[in-house]
């Protein structure tokens, strides 16, 4: 069972890498913020946690998923779902299509969930046994953290079904960030907290652990609430900042206490280094520090782009690293994807911030054509390192 979930997680992450590859295109060629945002989060990031999910949750309960049936059935669900929101969101296909796959999407969510339940429920009243043989404080304490996240996943369909049938088509900001930071940012978090410290072999700062996973689990929540608050909006925005910020430092730390031998690390670290960008940006909109526009844009950009990307770019290739023989330029063609990406992303943040309609157009221009050849270079080297 274990090496038929491996496999299946592997076309999870190959199904990502393409996704990845047509967002970045696709905004290079001029698609709009919501066709951005809808295709980096149900086409490219949301897959990549279905697949590790369904190998790494069961096995904090010392178990393999119950069937392999279900993640085969999943990706599909999962795969024609985002296509068809994001088609319809683009004008390509009729409404009807849309709301046919916010269906999908959601009956896949719905069987991704209750395999994940099938599988582990016999352990849910036994949970002092979860991570009972990791010697690590942070990892025990990230596990109840992964159950938040997955409860952001199922509020966050409910939206997305509820606004597609009622006739928008796609995520609103709620939604985006009950998937975004609720759902793939808290996993972030909370797996990387449990995971990164084995591959490093060095701890977190315990106080830095407690203070920043209560914070990214709250702060998701609280947005998507009060949102444009007024006062509730900057204490959502304030405690999201403090998740972030808090991953930077665990990321920060554990990066400088190991030898950062894995190509892997530099996109992690990258990542975090934006999600503290994008933190700022939040508060600055938040608390109106500057022009709301240009912000917004910068944030998103800084978040999508650079946090959650840099992020999943960096883990993939860490859980898949380079095998002697296979590619021997595997590691170098690595390395120049998160080069490129980091570059991208970064000139497409100070294009909005540094203002001006000639400026901000060169600028986030470059950064278009840069993350669009790295998320290529991405889809080639998963190709490459998975089969």
């Amino acid at each position: 069972m274990n090496r038929s979930i491996d496999r299946w997680t592997r076309r999870y992450v190959a199904a990502s890498a393409v996704g990845f590859a047509c967002w970045r295109i696709g905004v290079l060629l001029g698609a709009d913020h919501g066709v951005e945002v809808a295709a980096a989060l149900l086409g490219f990031v949301l897959p990549v946690v279905f697949g590790k999910a369904y190998l790494l949750i069961p096995s904090f309960a010392g178990r393999t998923l119950a069937s392999a049936s279900v993640p085969a059935v999943h990706l599909p669900l999962a795969a024609g779902g985002a296509i068809a929101l994001v088609g319809a969101r683009a004008g390509l296909t009729p409404r009807v299509v849309g709301v046919a796959g916010s269906a999908a999407w959601t009956l896949g969510v719905v069987l991704f969930l209750g395999g994940l339940l099938w599988t582990v429920g016999p352990e849910l009243t036994r949970f002092e046994r979860w991570g009972s043989g990791e010697d690590r404080w942070s990892a025990r304490f990230a596990l109840p953290f992964v159950g938040v996240a997955l409860t952001y996943l199922l509020v966050g369909t409910a939206g997305l079904l509820a606004a597609t049938t009622d006739g928008a088509v796609g995520t609103d900001p709620r939604t985006t960030h009950l998937f975004a930071a609720g759902t793939a940012g808290l996993l972030i978090v909370a797996l990387g907290t449990r995971l990164l410290p084995g591959f490093c072999s060095a701890d977190p700062p315990t106080a830095v652990v407690a203070v920043t996973l209560p914070a990214a689990a709250v702060g998701p929540g609280m947005l998507a609430v009060h949102l444009w608050g007024g006062a509730d909006f900057r204490l959502a925005a304030a405690a999201q900042a403090v998740g972030l910020l808090g991953w930077a430092v665990i990321v920060g730390t554990l990066f400088v206490r190991t030898s950062r031998s894995f190509v892997g690390f530099y996109g992690i670290g990258a990542g975090a280094a934006f999600g503290a960008v994008g933190a700022g940006l939040g508060v600055g909109m938040a608390t109106r520090a500057g022009p709301l526009a240009a912000l917004r844009t910068a944030h998103v950009d800084a978040m999508l782009a650079g946090f959650l990307s840099l992020t999943v770019v960096g883990f993939v290739l860490l859980f898949y690293p380079h095998t002697d023989g296979k590619f021997p330029g595997s590691d170098a063609a690595a390395a120049a994807v998160v080069a490129a990406l980091a570059a991208g992303v970064a000139l497409q943040v100070l294009g909005p911030l540094l203002g001006g309609d000639p400026v901000t157009g060169v600028l986030s221009g470059m950064g278009d054509g840069l993350a669009a050849l790295g998320a290529t270079g991405f889809a080639a080297v998963v190709a490459v390192r998975l089969f």
